[in-house]
């Protein structure tokens, strides 16, 4: 969590990283949005812009694993 927690603050998306009685935390900002589940029923997106909506998300996916933080629960809610 140390480097998870060095790299999300280089992002400025890291509030604090937390040691207490052996257990470490990891606190993140909240960015508020909608939930991709919630677009998706609100916008009639074409096959193209949905294609685009995916290679935008697996881009942002693949330039956080190049950088060493793995997203433990990705999913259409959050």
């Amino acid at each position: 969590l140390k480097t998870e927690y060095k790299i999300l603050k280089q992002l400025n998306l890291a509030e604090a990283f937390i040691s207490h009685n052996k257990k470490s935390y990891l606190v993140q900002k909240y960015i508020p949005g909608i939930m991709l589940t919630d677009y998706l029923q609100k916008n009639q997106l074409s096959n193209m812009e949905k294609k685009a909506l995916i290679n935008a998300l697996e881009y942002s996916v693949t330039a956080l694993h190049k950088k060493g933080i793995a997203h433990r629960d990705l999913d259409c809610s959050n």
